[in-house]
């Protein structure tokens, strides 16, 4: 069995309308000694090697419904898997679709391009201001 990537996981647990965390779903087998083992019986050192990921994603869909561990996405009736937290601190879910995409970072050169009428201030090194002050005194002084 080759591991899925997290593209394909998403994209099955988003076909199959699954209630699963694909990034716990992926951390839990990968991160598991060794990799891709279910977790070990009674009597057993190591795990037997999953088979299939599809049909372990849908054992852990079914064993989220049963536990009543499921939400549903709050912009549609599909599952949600992600949890936020809105203004007043109270989670919300969504599921695969709507999932909130990542803030881009602005960094100095597109800022500059997106405002090139900006004043720029120059910093202030304390040594060089030192030593024009000492300097203004030694020309007073000679």
């Amino acid at each position: 069995m080759t591991p899925p990537t997290l593209d394909q996981l998403e994209s099955y647990i988003k076909l199959r309308n699954l209630s699963v965390s694909p990034r716990k779903f992926l951390m839990h087998y990968e991160d598991s000694d060794p990799p891709w083992t279910n977790k070990p019986r009674k009597g057993q050192e190591v795990g037997e090697p999953v088979k299939n990921w599809k049909l372990t994603a849908q054992s852990w869909h079914f064993n989220n419904m049963s536990r009543a561990d499921t939400h549903i996405c709050s912009m549609c009736k599909n599952y949600g898997v992600y949890v936020y937290k809105d203004a007043t601190g109270l989670p919300y879910w969504r599921c695969v679709d709507h999932k909130l995409k990542p803030k881009s970072g602005i960094n100095k050169e597109m800022a500059s391009e997106a405002f090139p009428h900006t004043i720029k201030l120059e910093t202030v090194n304390k040594n060089n201001e030192r030593n024009r002050q000492e300097n203004a005194l030694k020309e007073i002084y000679k």
